[in-house]
Order: structure tokens, then sequence, then C-alpha cells
């Protein structure tokens, strides 16, 4: 897509990096070749959008806007999204991303901290003033928040410029392998790429989009300094290869 001064435009959707972030080969294969849907997974659905109903309508007796439209360019780059809950109180962000399904025993998934932190970064550049800004992922069963840092920032500047790799030149990424492979619709068409002799001597020279995440371990546990309970007080990430929902 080209903009007004014929250069280059990339739009991402925060939803776009979750699923980058939770398998970036699996984002390839939604985006060129998707899959059916299964009732289970209609069910599941649907079952989330009533979840973020009930809990929107909570938020906005709070004074929270809910899934407001926002449309940020920074740079060549439009970030296009509708965040779950935020507020903006003087110098002060704060950013809900809500999940149906059961965090992680400690910390938070990964693609659910990329997916609320890209708003945070969306809205805080937007906004042109030193703020202080928060992100809070509501599971099911708990509620975990960070302070939205140079880290985070950092990570999400590094996943769209893979996303954009990957979405726009269609170039074949990493994958992220784990328990989640023996559920994803595309493990048969991903191990042949795998044990591909040809794709396995090239991947030893070449770096493939998102070939980090699989290093990055998950769930994502850092200490947050705006967090007065104090409850997470690693400063690293542990692994872990459940389902991230």
């Amino acid at each position: 897509m080209k903009n007004n001064a014929g250069k280059n435009e990339y739009i991402v959707l925060p939803s776009e990096l979750h699923s980058f972030i939770y398998c970036p080969r699996y984002y390839f294969f939604e985006r060129y070749m998707p899959h059916k849907l299964s009732l289970k997974e209609k069910i599941r659905l649907v079952l989330g959008r009533i979840f973020h109903m009930f809990y929107g309508l909570l938020d906005k007796f709070r004074g929270y806007s809910v899934e407001s439209p926002i449309v940020v360019s920074v740079g060549n780059v439009k970030i296009v999204g509708r965040p779950d809950s935020y507020r903006i109180d003087r110098n002060y962000l704060e950013v809900i991303e809500r999940k149906s399904g059961r965090g992680p025993r400690r910390g938070a998934w990964l693609s659910d901290v990329v997916q609320a932190s890209t708003y945070a970064f969306a809205l805080s550049y937007s906004i042109q003033e030193n703020i202080t800004a928060k992100v809070i992922i509501r599971y099911r069963n708990r509620a975990v928040s960070y302070a939205f840092d140079s880290d985070l920032a950092n990570t999400v500047l590094k996943a769209i410029e893979d996303l954009i790799l990957v979405k726009y030149y269609g170039i074949l990424p990493a994958s992220n392998p784990g328990k989640r492979c023996e559920k994803c619709p595309f493990k048969k068409l991903c191990d042949l790429l795998e044990k591909d002799p040809i794709l396995k001597d090239f991947r030893e020279n070449l770096l493939e989009p998102g070939d980090w995440i699989a290093h990055e371990k998950a769930p994502y546990i850092k200490e947050d300094a705006l967090n007065k309970r104090g409850s997470l007080v690693d400063g690293h990430r542990e692994r872990s290869d459940s389902k991230e929902d």
C-alpha cells in the first residue's frame, strides 16, 4: 500500500502480533492458507465475545474507553486496532487486555503482553508527551500488570519489523515449537518444512523472521515497578509449552 508521499505504508494490527508471537509460522499459514474453523473453535469465539462484552460494560462504568478504534501512524507503519479497555488520566495511561482463558501459573503469555504493549506504544506515541504507561492482562483466573518500559517497547518494534516481512513480503518465518503443535491444524505441513533437507541447510545460514521468539521463554515474568503488591519479583522469563489463549 502506498501513502500520499508514495512510500510503502504498512498496516499492523495488534491482534496480528498476538498470533505472530504465539507462533510466527502459524500466523504465516493462517494468512496465506487459512483453515476452516471447527465447531469447537466457533463456540469458543462466541463465548469469548460474550466475556468481553460483559467486562466491557463494567469498564465503561469505571470510566474506561472500551473497544474504541485507534489509528496511529509511526513513520510508515500504521497501527490499527481496538484495545479492550484503556484510560488516560493526565500523564498516566492504563491499557487492559482481557483473555477469556486461564493464565499461566505465574506471569502472562508473551503474546498477550505484546498485544497489550502495542496498544500502549501506539497511544503513548499519539499523545506525544512523557507519560507513565501500564499494561494489565486480565485472565479468567487472575490479572498481571507490567510497566510499559523500553524493554517492552523494543520487543514491540522487533515484532512489528518481523511481522512486516511475513505479511507484506511473504517470507517464511520460524516456528515456535511446543505442546501447542500437537493441536495445530498445520502440523503436518510444518513438519515437512522442518524435515526438508534443502531448507534445513539454508536455515543454518539465514535468519528467519521471528526466530528470536522461540528463544523467549514464556510466560513473561518481570518485576513490575507499578505493581504495589509486588507479586512478581523475578526478572526473567520461565519456559512453558502450555497453550496461550
